[in-house]
């Protein structure tokens, strides 16, 4: 069964079309309104996650943590950030009033590489 264009035979159509490259190994099943997809789609809860490399974390903090730890992961070599160095300044930086030297000395190194960097 070939697909129609509802507004060329003067209809009014009844949601939004889409059009594919390849025809779909499913049916594609076409509603009228965004509610009622809505209520087809049922999604379980997830589980809260709080404790990244060891470390509980508070809920906001921790997308932050997954982002600092994928920076060491990814700029480790660069930066010369060892292994092991990541989690303890994160283990620092959540636990310690003050800031420690591990973390101190990390941001001189980051911004000593920003400084060379910019007069290569």
């Amino acid at each position: 069964m070939g697909l129609r264009c509802q507004k060329e035979e003067g209809e009014e159509p009844t949601g939004r079309m889409v059009h594919a490259t390849k025809r779909p190994k499913v049916n594609l099943v076409q509603t009228k309104s965004i509610s009622t997809l809505k209520d087809e789609i049922v999604v379980p809860r997830g589980t809260l996650v709080t404790c990244i490399a060891g470390i509980n974390l508070q809920p906001e903090d921790v997308g932050a943590a997954i982002q600092f730890l994928e920076f060491c992961r990814s700029f480790g070599e660069i930066c010369k950030i060892g292994k092991g160095l990541p989690e303890e300044i994160l283990k620092d930086l959540t636990q310690l009033e003050e800031v420690s030297s591990v973390v101190a000395d990390v941001h001189i190194n980051l911004l000593s590489i920003i400084e060379n960097g910019k007069y290569k």
